[in-house]
Parts: structure tokens; sequence; C-alpha cells
């Protein structure tokens, strides 16, 4: 979307991550419009593809999220870069769980007020998703998608440069 707005390279610009922010901040608004509904659908087109081939298993649907996850975080197409999915991951939680995603989204927003303070403070949030969706969904398939989620997003978080410090919404006071 960055190439058709503006002529600019997402993965030349910015951080250099397939995100929304790198893409609103690299792009304008247009170009997030464009990524927005992209990151969006995920979520439905994979939930309706796994309910289409596995009617009533909810471990399909999940397992469908996480290819999805885990394809945004690490694209063939980008070899092996991407961004970090947490938009596509959070809407595809509330078609499966929509009270798993507003406690999450809930704990997302204190999580990112309280990286104003300290940076690492905006991570947080991940850690709670696999005890989130146990409790409300009482299933351990729900557990077991979290902990995957959460050991991708580690992964992936080692490895790419925060876009929020790199645009200035946070700053990260752990470097001096």
């Amino acid at each position: 979307a960055t190439d058709l707005f503006k002529g600019k390279t997402l993965t030349k610009e910015g951080t250099g991550n397939v995100s929304v922010i790198n893409a609103f901040r690299t792009g304008g608004t247009a170009a997030v419009v464009v990524t927005l509904l992209g990151e969006f659908s995920k979520g439905p087109v994979s939930v309706g593809l796994a309910a289409l081939l596995s009617p009533g298993q909810e471990a399909a649907k999940l397992l469908a999220i996480l290819a999805a996850f885990v394809g945004c975080n690490f694209s063939v197409y980008l070899r092996g870069r991407g961004g970090r999915g947490s938009t596509m991951l959070m809407w595809s939680i509330a078609l499966v769980s929509f009270y798993s995603f507003l406690i999450l989204g809930a704990i997302t927003g204190l999580c990112f007020l309280l990286g104003r303070i300290d940076v690492r403070l905006k991570s947080l949030w991940f850690w709670t998703l696999p005890g989130v969706l146990y409790l409300v969904e009482r299933d351990w398939a729900f557990l077991v998608f979290g902990i995957l989620v959460v050991i991708v997003i580690y992964i992936q978080g080692k490895r790419s440069q925060d876009d929020f410090v790199y645009h200035g919404y946070v700053q990260d006071r752990t470097q001096k």
C-alpha cells in the first residue's frame, strides 16, 4: 500500500517492519486503511476456512489462526521477515472468543499506557494471553494456542525493532 500511495517500499522505510504503525508513518492514512483491511481479513478467512474444512472444531480454528499468525511474523515472501501480527491476532481472537478479546484489549491498553513509563511494560500483555484464553474458554486447546502465540511473539520480538519506540510513541529509557 505504501508503494501505491507514496512510492515507498515499506521494508526500506522506518523500522523496515511490515506493520500497521510503519505503514501509517510511511504511507499515510490511505496506506494504513488498506493495511488494516488486509489485517482484518486474515482472521475471517482463516477461521472461515477452518470452519468449512472441520465444522464444529474449535481447535481447527485456533490452528488456522496460529498458521496465519506465524505467516504474518515469518513471511515466506519476505524471506522470513514480517510484522508482529498483533492486529491480525486480536481481531482473530474476537472471532473465536469475544470475551477474551475484550479482556485482552483492556490489558493491552493498560500495558501501552504503562509503556510510556517503561517500554518493557508495553509487551506484558502477551504474557497474559494463555491465561485469559483458558480462564474464559475453559478449554485446553485455547491454553496451548496461547502458549504457542507467546513463543512466536517472544522469538519475533527479539529480532525486530519496536515501531512504537522508533516512531516516538513511547520512549525506550533502557537505552542510554
